[in-house]
């Protein structure tokens, strides 16, 4: 599981994890530089540890 805050990269863009979604078991994810939602599966967000 992925916390809900977490930032990622997606094809160069940076997002933020939102809240999860169980219905169709993705998450609901926020582009921190454009606002617009999207969708993806937990192997998709690869969260960058320091």
């Amino acid at each position: 599981m992925i916390e809900i805050g977490a930032i990622f990269k997606n094809k160069g863009e940076t997002w933020e994890v939102m809240r999860y979604d169980s219905y169709e078991n993705k998450y609901i994810c926020c582009n921190v530089n454009t606002e617009s939602k999207g969708k993806f599966e937990e192997k998709e967000i690869l969260v960058e540890e320091d």
